[in-house]
């Protein structure tokens, strides 16, 4: 996976050093899914749809954002050249959906924006050693995000078709 976000920055030269543009470039793009993933998980609360379609739709949206979300936290450790192990960090999160809850959703929803805000502030100053535990955080959260949604073995398949 993490060859085709370095062959993706390539072609779209998102290659550069860190600056405050780059930064804000990519913290904006994750708000953005993390957005994204919070209107569909809306949706499914508020339209009280019962058919197979309307939670069809509605996890293909969640696994949409939290596959982008991964897509660009991925560029941002590419951009500050850690290196991340995705089955190294699966083997350390929460994968047990049975005794998930909403509430811990919502509470993993905040977890990640509160983590991009510390990011963002960390990446700024140049603490680069918060920095990948910030993004640890965020990759460890959007995972537990796509495990409880069940979408655990469509990662990578869904990985290579984003």
């Amino acid at each position: 996976m993490i060859n085709k976000v370095k062959e993706f920055n390539k072609v779209f030269d998102l290659n550069k050093s860190i600056d405050s543009k780059q930064i804000d470039l990519r913290v904006k793009l994750l708000r953005e899914e993390l957005r994204e993933y919070k209107d569909a998980s809306e949706t499914e609360k508020i339209e009280f749809d019962t058919t197979v379609e309307h939670f069809e739709a509605v996890l293909i949206e969640q696994l949409d954002s939290c596959l982008d979300q991964l897509y660009v936290a991925l560029g941002i450790a590419l951009m500050h050249k850690i290196d991340v192990d995705l089955k190294k960090i699966r083997g350390v999160m929460p994968c047990n959906r049975e005794s998930y809850t909403i509430i811990q959703n919502k509470e993993l929803y905040d977890d990640i924006s509160a983590s991009i805000d510390l990011y963002e502030a960390n990446a700024l100053d140049g603490n680069e050693s918060d920095v990948k535990s910030y993004l640890g955080d965020i990759f460890i959260d959007i995972l537990t995000l796509s495990c409880y949604h069940g979408f655990a073995n469509k990662i990578v398949d869904g990985f290579n078709e984003v």
